[in-house]
């Protein structure tokens, strides 16, 4: 509850906690849908927020190259989805879930384009990326020295190559 009225308050708060939610966030079942994060619940919230301030202000988005790339994407992967629906190798609810998941990074993609506006904020975003980026990597060492675990993994349980993911990011 919090989260989303201190994302209302000033989004940048709501883009910060998304940082750290994306490099700390475990994978969790809720309702019979699995591979939910934290992440997922905050972006909605995001998207309303930055949608509200658009619509408030009359903000235009930020001119962007990517624009029908990213339209193309989302066009190709709902006809690919609904391929593998017809040929049923997908269900109608994991293609919906996983077509959710790809519409949600390019909604915090646009997001972050139309929410930075100096370097003094991009500074900030990349500084607080990459101590998530270093609290993830010293997690994987004290796990790694404490001998629990045969290889190093993310958090909850998920796998060494998530962990690697994050890090990266």
């Amino acid at each position: 509850g919090i989260v989303y009225l201190l994302t209302f308050i000033d989004l940048r708060i709501g883009l910060a906690l998304m940082l750290i939610a994306i490099g700390s966030s475990f994978e969790f079942s809720m309702g019979g849908v699995d591979n939910l994060r934290l992440e997922d619940f905050i972006v909605p919230v995001l998207f309303l927020s930055w949608l509200t301030r658009v619509v408030d202000k009359k903000d235009a988005f930020e001119p962007s190259g990517l624009k029908m790339p990213i339209l193309l994407s989302i066009f190709i992967s709902a006809i690919s989805s609904l391929k593998a629906i017809a040929y049923e190798e997908l269900t109608l609810t994991m293609a919906f879930f996983f077509f959710g998941k790809m519409v949600e990074y390019f909604i915090i993609f646009l997001i972050y384009l139309n929410n930075i506006k100096d370097e003094k904020e991009a500074k900030t975003f990349v500084f607080i990326a990459i101590m998530a980026s270093l609290a993830v990597g010293v997690m994987g060492i004290f796990q790694y020295f404490s001998g629990s675990y045969a290889k190093i993994t993310g958090p909850a349980g998920e796998t060494s190559n998530i962990l690697g993911g994050y890090v990266v990011f």
